[in-house]
């Protein structure tokens, strides 16, 4: 009994450390009938512990219980051990080319030549790494490298992903001709495809083009989406080109997709960032009539024109409909709300929006400095002596 419990406590410790992806330990039998114990570390990474747990729910073992009988226990610890050992070196060879790449001639073409291909694991995070680094140039040529090694990498999804990562990062004329490439390996182009390309060309102000690809879109059979429309619209926004809202809106219709709850946000931002607080109340009347759902990003951005234009009363409501739905402010536009009190002599008002502020968000720098320029603004040395009190005994500086 008591070497079962001796055995009992080992096998918990084990699954202790296990479990806490430091170590993991492992008992083998060798021809002596001796155990040996062998230690992997590991770094806590995110993918091994979802590979562990992936390998521990599959098999269904607890590791205080004996295995199933029609399970060999050997043949389960070898392959456990080996789906380990595996996770480990995916990580380690990961890291060795991440740092090749972050080096002074971290060519990821040179290192693809040397490394002779690559998994698409390793290709996405070297993609990926190359995005962060803003070095869009160079995945289109190492894209065009990695899939030439493997036929079947010539595929709509992952020319898709290369597309709108060149677009992300600006390189119309590289998306363009990928394009061209995706078409003469016959891939049928998708939404997917043609979506980031009308928002590029938007976004650069270029309309012509991405109407002229919206156009396209229909020789393969493809009808845009709510999303395609949504693009265009938050561009025409940006350059202030608020009359082809309307039209958008009513091709929207003709094309079979009536603008959704998310079209309509976006038109009442567009509308509250470009002052034209008309058309904004008006089409914020239509959502509430509709039931559409309002998101926090539209509110806060009718509380903002609100704000710019000093209209005191409107600018409250939507204030008081933010804290009531706990949405944190951004301090500059906590700022403004508060420089619209101090240009119509509302001081008290100061005070009210720090300890509102406190009470949803908690103390803060800005709600201690709002409070003190409320009794300040009105001249009042005693508010301000109880007010530094507070702050005193807060331990605030």
């Amino acid at each position: 009994m008591e070497n079962s419990l001796t055995q009992a406590r080992s096998h918990s410790h084990h699954f202790h450390f296990h479990t806490n992806c430091f170590t993991k330990t492992i008992h083998t039998e060798t021809k002596s009938s001796k155990n040996k114990t062998i230690f992997f570390f590991f770094k806590p990474s995110s993918k091994f512990q979802s590979l562990t747990t992936q390998a521990r729910l599959a098999s269904s073992i607890h590791p205080l219980s004996p295995p199933p009988p029609s399970t060999n226990h050997a043949v389960w610890d070898s392959k456990h051990t080996t789906l380990l050992v595996e996770a480990y070196h995916v990580h380690r060879g990961l890291g060795i080319l991440l740092r090749k790449l972050d080096s002074i001639d971290g060519d990821p073409l040179r290192i693809l030549t040397e490394d002779g291909d690559w998994p698409k694991e390793y290709f996405w995070a070297v993609v990926k790494f190359l995005k962060n680094a803003s070095r869009f140039s160079e995945i289109l040529q190492v894209f065009d490298m990695w899939k030439n090694i493997e036929k079947s990498r010539i595929s709509e999804l992952n020319y898709n992903k290369i597309i709108s990562l060149l677009v992300e990062g600006g390189m119309m004329e590289g998306a363009m001709s990928t394009l061209q490439e995706m078409k003469i390996h016959g891939l049928k182009p998708s939404l997917d495809t043609y979506n980031p390309i009308i928002h590029g060309f938007s976004r650069e102000g270029k309309f012509g083009e991405a109407l002229c690809f919206l156009d396209e879109m229909k020789e393969f059979d493809l009808e845009p989406d709510t999303e395609t429309y949504d693009g265009l619209i938050r561009a025409y926004g940006k350059f202030k080109m608020y009359d082809e809202f309307g039209k958008c809106v009513k091709k929207m219709e003709l094309d079979g997709c009536p603008p959704d709850h998310i079209t309509y946000n976006i038109l009442v931002q567009e509308y509250s960032h470009g002052g034209v607080l008309e058309r904004m109340e008006k089409l914020y009347q239509r959502m509430i009539l509709k039931r559409m759902r309002l998101q926090s990003s539209t509110l806060i951005a009718m509380l903002d024109a609100y704000t710019t234009f000093g209209m005191v009363e409107k600018m409250e409501m939507f204030y008081r409909k933010l804290l009531n739905s706990k949405t944190r402010l951004d301090d500059d536009l906590i700022r403004k709300v508060a420089e619209v009190y101090i240009k119509n002599y509302m001081f008290s008002r100061l005070e009210d929006l720090g300890l509102d502020l406190r009470l949803a968000f908690g103390e803060s720098d800005l709600v201690w400095c709002l409070r003190l320029l409320s009794y300040a603004c009105l001249l009042s040395r005693k508010g301000m002596d109880i007010i530094v009190q507070e702050m005193q005994d807060a331990k605030v500086h």
